[in-house]
């Protein structure tokens, strides 16, 4: 990355940032970037074996990591040890999930024909490669970024920027490690780069109490019926 890119990403404006982020094949090698903000240091750690396979180097004192895996040329399943001022954590990276929308869903949309949207737009709790967290999808057609943002990455939406399906005006990103009950709203950047009020999740399926006005995540499954005897009488 140039340095225009660089100071591009780290000010939230980069345009595609899933392209530079996570784990990409970049000239015969496996290359690795994360952006942390208030990090000092960042060891790749590979999930299966535990150990340490690379420890990267800070491209940006902002918290933009980056350096090859040596001689690994395949994918791999792999966590970030963090180091902060005060605290050593081992994290899951949004950035290395690919999108988990099927081509039908997004085709169905743009047609007008997804009966069925609730299943998957919003903010649903799953797990992806024995992996849990939330994926958030949301229609944004004219935005030239979106952000979740919320207590677990301090309202930056600089950290968890949604990936952008340009046909249809979609954008998607599954976030591991948050669950049920976490706040969040959307960080906007409009298409002549003004960045909007926060917005919360119109596909929401739960929020806070007033006076708090964020959107939360919530599960669809769990509930348990109690109108068996109305049912059963509903006919008469």
């Amino acid at each position: 990355m140039n340095q225009q890119d660089i100071d591009a990403l780290v000010s939230g404006n980069y345009d595609d940032i899933h392209a530079v982020l996570g784990l990409h094949a970049e000239k015969g090698k496996l290359l690795l970037r994360c952006f942390l903000p208030g990090a000092l240091s960042v060891e790749v750690i590979d999930s299966k074996t535990g150990k340490s396979v690379a420890s990267l180097e800070s491209l940006h004192d902002d918290g933009l990591f980056a350096g090859p895996l040596g001689s690994r040329k395949k994918a791999f399943d792999y966590r970030l040890r963090v180091k902060y001022p005060d605290i050593t954590v081992d994290l899951n990276d949004p950035y290395r999930f690919a999108s988990q929308l099927s081509d039908d869903d997004i085709y169905l949309f743009g047609e007008g024909t997804q009966e069925r949207l609730y299943h998957w737009m919003g903010a649903h709790p799953r797990d992806i490669n024995g992996v849990s967290g939330t994926q958030f999808v949301v229609w944004a057609p004219n935005a030239k970024r979106v952000s979740v943002v919320g207590d677990f990455n301090q309202w930056d939406g600089r950290r968890h920027v949604l990936r952008k399906h340009p046909a249809s005006g979609i954008w998607d990103i599954f976030i591991p490690d948050l669950g049920e009950g976490a706040l969040y709203k959307y960080e906007i950047r409009a298409a002549n780069g003004d960045l909007l009020p926060l917005k919360a999740d119109p596909y929401g399926f739960a929020t806070g109490h007033p006076s708090e006005t964020a959107s939360k995540v919530a599960s669809l499954g769990g509930f348990e019926w109690s109108d068996a005897d109305w049912m059963a009488a509903r006919s008469q």
